[in-house]
């Protein structure tokens, strides 16, 4: 700053010059200030300019470290790699979780050591060649995680450049519910396959069925009639033999025939036909209704007759390990539903009961399936009991579970418990809970509300 003293020994001093080179002391001091001005000034812009800076890197570094929350907080699993080793540079929150590792071990790990697919062989030079060939490369495969189990993941992955350096960027996500899902539709494609293929052939059994019926049911009333004339014959014939020979030979072929056991016998075998007839056609109906394809939107279904449709359709899976009671409330009423996933829940379970005892009994001897229904103020309760082998408490929670099961390979797919749980809790608005002791057997108990609302 210019102070009046300094401008004063300036002035003085500039004037004492002047006047020895004969140059007026005023220009001299305007010279002199405007020069010095001139350096204030460019300091003064120069103080802006790094002021400018120093906030520019300011809020640079608030930005990155706003990025790195933002990156770190992420839904999905973020990776940043060496192209070279393959090796983990940086991850983020997300990837710890996915992955089971803390940030100070996962540090120590790379692709290869997670990526299944590299680890069973693939060439980790060419994989990335591949991808440095790509705008980007998205794929689907299975993560290792910490405690050796396998995800399936979808992994998105990008080759940058910056600072002239190299990486791979890759945003991982958990598509372990999509593969569920997936897998139920596929389930769901194929039962909807199998139904309608189930259907079409008791569409065709059921015609010709219905002509064996009709043919029997007119045989057997107009055996009646062959009967009475097979009787009137019979009268004919004199017990005394004095009859001429034509009798004579009416006689002899009564007697060789026994017309008088078929008499008897016909209609009791037609009887028995017409009992096989009516029960294939009850099977066929049962089919047919079992296997009715699928509606989209629930309609009032009779819970008793769906459930006796699904006995009899299932028979052969519990027929030779069990006897099946039912206790079915005949005043229930029309209850909404989707009744194709219904008749599937309990199907499941009737076979899982019938799996349960085979394993306790081990084909020595029967145990029991129970059905029952009732009404339970708002809703309807279906509980099925088995007497078979229970379910260990150490894995009540896991029943529910997709893939979860304890049959042996080629016996469960471990989905039946899981669409049941689906069909009733989200598509129906119920509750399905159980009770089982080991040894002993399990209750499953499904509730459907009655409500137009449900």
């Amino acid at each position: 700053m210019l102070t009046p003293s300094y401008l004063s020994t300036v002035k003085t001093n500039w004037h004492w010059l002047a006047l020895f080179f004969g140059v007026p002391s005023t220009l001299l001091i305007t010279l002199y200030l405007s020069n010095y001005l001139k350096r204030i000034g460019r300091i003064e812009s120069l103080n802006l300019e790094l002021e400018a800076e120093v906030e520019e890197r300011k809020n640079a570094e608030k930005n990155l470290i706003l990025f790195r929350n933002l990156i770190h907080q992420s839904s999905e699993a973020i990776f940043i790699v060496d192209p070279e080793s393959g090796g983990f540079i940086n991850t983020n929150t997300r990837a710890h979780e996915l992955l089971g590792y803390e940030a100070k071990d996962l540090i120590f790990l790379g692709i290869p050591d997670i990526d299944t697919e590299i680890k069973e062989g693939q060439n980790w030079t060419g994989y990335v060649e591949k991808i440095k060939k790509l705008p980007s490369l998205v794929k689907e495969t299975r993560y290792k995680k910490k405690d050796g189990t396998l995800i399936p993941v979808e992994a998105g992955i990008r080759y940058v450049v910056l600072d002239e350096k190299e990486y791979l960027i890759a945003v991982v996500r958990d598509i372990t519910r999509r593969k569920e899902l997936e897998h139920e539709l596929l389930q769901a494609q194929k039962l909807e396959s199998i139904g309608r293929l189930a259907a079409g052939i008791a569409h065709e059994i059921n015609t010709p069925i219905q002509y064996v019926g009709d043919n029997l049911r007119f045989f057997r009333d107009e055996f009646k009639n062959i009967a009475k004339l097979m009787k009137a014959v019979n009268e004919m014939v004199p017990a005394d033999g004095q009859t001429s020979a034509h009798h004579i030979g009416l006689k002899k072929i009564a007697e060789e025939i026994d017309s008088d056991y078929l008499i008897e016998e016909i209609p009791k075998a037609i009887d028995q036909a017409l009992q096989g007839v009516e029960q294939v056609a009850k099977i066929v109906g049962s089919v047919k209704a079992f296997s009715h394809p699928g509606e989209d939107e629930r309609k009032p279904t009779n819970i008793n007759k769906a459930i006796e449709n699904t006995f009899l359709v299932s028979r052969n899976e519990w027929k030779y390990v069990a006897d099946l009671k039912t206790e079915l409330d005949p005043t229930l009423p029309m209850v909404p539903c989707l009744t194709v996933g219904f008749n599937q829940v309990i199907l499941n379970l009737i076979i899982n009961s019938a799996h349960a005892i085979e394993e306790k009994t081990e084909g020595r001897g029967k145990g029991t399936i129970r059905v029952k229904t009732r009404l339970d103020g708002d809703n309807v309760e279906i509980s099925i009991s088995d007497t078979g082998s229970g379910i260990d408490e150490a894995i009540t929670s896991q029943v529910f579970d997709p893939f979860f099961t304890t049959k042996e390979v080629g016996k469960g797919s471990g989905q039946g418990l899981n669409i049941a749980r689906s069909v009733i809790v989200e598509q129906l608005g119920g509750t399905i809970t159980f009770d089982s002791e080991k040894g002993r057997g399990t209750t499953f108990i499904i509730r459907l509300p009655i409500g137009e609302d449900a």
